[in-house]
């Protein structure tokens, strides 16, 4: 084997035969009507994975956590639990990162005016050093209000059991698909000049710990340096390595905390 030939010191070669071909991404969209049908908050996640791993965390915890949040929801509606909300949910799995939700948004045209915000999941399956949970780009002015809210559940639930135990906004890093509503002064596509809420919820980003220098006026009390944040990532960030049993399967709990957090947010701000 490869390992043993390693361990002797041997050489080896290795040769691959390998199949590319092209194919067109299948971007899935369903929706839940509210009592005002043509507006709708929009939440989704993509469902491709980089070349260089399985996708186990990124991306399909995200899909996991939208497919979660839409079951939920509809079940709850559906019993009477909770009221119809205000405004309709719309649920998609992008086929492909940026380029499916860049298609939406010219697919859309005028009507992403009824957009009330984008909700994106991206890595929201693991951690290696913090019980975390983060929502990004709070230096848009026009996500105020969303990630306020989103920072006060936070607060409300944080160090409870079955929730997290640290939480904080933190400004854009960009890489993902909410970035593709945003424009380029906060790290987006500018695929769209509207001024659309838009964030992504995540426990964890990149191939090791980032520092950042927190927005002014957004230091949180759930983060333990809320002037600089210090942000959780993956031990499996596109590799091979990113797989159920290195992930998802260790730390199935976070998606479940990130569906828990975006439902609470909807039900104050969708009533």
């Amino acid at each position: 084997t490869l390992a043993s030939a390693a361990e002797t010191g041997r050489s080896v070669r290795v040769s691959l035969v390998s199949q590319v071909r092209e194919g067109r991404p299948k971007t899935v969209v369903a929706t839940l009507p509210g009592r005002e049908a043509d507006q709708y908050y929009l939440v989704c996640a993509h469902g491709d994975s980089d070349s260089g791993g399985p996708g186990a965390d990124d991306n399909a915890s995200g899909v996991s956590t939208v497919m979660e949040i839409a079951r939920v929801y509809a079940a709850l509606v559906e019993s009477k639990q909770i009221p119809v909300p205000r405004y309709s949910l719309r649920f998609a799995i992008w086929g492909s990162e940026y380029h499916s939700s860049h298609a939406y948004i010219e697919r859309e045209g005028e009507r992403l005016r009824n957009v009330q915000a984008v909700i994106n999941f991206d890595e929201t399956g693991t951690g290696a050093e913090r019980d975390a949970i983060y929502f990004e780009s709070n230096e848009v002015p026009w996500n105020e209000n969303l990630l306020r809210t989103f920072e006060r559940v936070a607060g409300d639930y944080a160090k409870r059991h079955g929730f997290w135990t640290e939480y904080t906004t933190n400004p854009s890093q960009g890489g993902t698909d909410s970035y593709a509503f945003l424009p380029r002064q906060y790290k987006g596509k500018a695929y769209t000049s509207l001024q659309i809420p838009a964030t992504t919820i995540y426990t964890a980003a990149w191939d090791k710990l980032a520092e950042l220098p927190q927005t002014p006026g957004w230091e949180s009390p759930g983060t333990p340096d809320p002037k600089n944040l210090k942000i959780d990532y993956s031990l499996y960030y596109h590799s091979s390595g990113d797989t159920p049993e290195n992930t998802t399967e260790r730390e199935p709990h976070n998606m479940v905390k990130a569906v828990k957090v975006t439902g609470l947010v909807l039900l104050r701000l969708n009533r």
